[in-house]
């Protein structure tokens, strides 16, 4: 299946054209879920954080359990005194997650965790889909900003039955749906989403971009809705970053020196083949 949005100055409203793009890959359903996500918007905490916000704060709560969405998870972290924090990650493989390295290190140690790694996928409020510890990672550079990625490897595959994100290059100007456990929204019971943003600049394997995002977004997939290029790259939503850092402050307007930062998966796909031949 293809299909197109009009664009310049004919473009949908982006509130219809998110709409569209969930029911494309959802079904009607997706119109009952966004009613939900209005009557939430009040559970956002305050909006000081690690990560920024630009104008008008866009996210949204995800309600949803179907489709893509259940590929994606959060990522909970304890460390030797079963302290917890929480990262985002996203089904790459059967027994795969893509997340942010800087996700899996405990900065008091400067190692992996070592108290549990666990990832839940589609968490709602203390329910998921499937649950499963870690067995083992593979890190980018981790000296390098576009080293923060890392590949975990699940000890139970997930993925048989929830499906996973294949992952796609794009360029700069394209639509992006982020996805993230934001701290801020009901203490990150549940991801949010932000439809709709875009790829503002891309050098050196790194993406600028204008989602919103606070603290817990840590390796949240940004995702895109690509048509049908070719028998071998049907149309379909796939992972084209991996969400790393941003700024401390909420701006009125974008300013490219203040955006928000992901990783490109460039480097990552190689990587992911090689663990997808090895785990499937």
């Amino acid at each position: 299946m293809t299909f197109s949005l009009p664009l310049g100055n004919n473009s949908l409203p982006m509130r219809l054209v998110t709409a569209l793009l969930l029911i494309i890959w959802m079904g009607p359903s997706a119109l009952a879920a966004q009613h939900d996500n209005a009557l939430s918007e009040k559970a956002f905490a305050s909006p000081h954080g690690l990560m920024a916000i630009f104008g008008e704060d866009d996210r949204t709560p995800m309600v949803f359990k179907d489709g893509f969405w259940k590929k994606i998870g959060k990522l909970v972290l304890r460390d030797h005194f079963f302290e917890t924090k929480s990262c985002t990650a996203t089904l790459v493989g059967e027994r795969l997650i893509l997340t942010a390295a800087h996700c899996l290190i405990d900065p008091s140690t400067g190692l992996a965790y070592s108290g549990g790694i666990d990832f839940l996928a589609n968490e709602r409020n203390g329910k998921n889909l499937g649950s499963s510890g870690v067995d083992g990672y593979v890190f980018g550079n981790l000296e390098s900003e576009r080293g923060d990625w890392a590949i975990a490897i699940l000890k139970e595959p997930l993925g048989q039955t929830l499906g996973y994100f294949d992952l796609a290059n794009s360029l700069p100007g394209a639509t992006l749906i982020s996805v993230g456990y934001s701290a801020d929204y009901q203490k990150g019971k549940y991801a949010t989403i932000h439809a709709h943003c875009n790829i503002r600049e891309k050098q050196n394997e790194l993406i600028k971009h204008d989602c919103d995002t606070k603290v817990g977004n840590s390796g949240g997939p940004l995702l895109v809705i690509r048509t049908q290029i070719s028998k071998q790259e049907p149309a379909g939503v796939y992972l084209t970053g991996v969400h790393s850092q941003g700024s401390e402050e909420t701006y009125k307007n974008f300013d490219l020196e203040k955006a928000n930062i992901a990783v490109s998966v460039e480097k990552i796909i190689p990587e992911l083949i090689r663990l997808r031949n090895l785990t499937q």
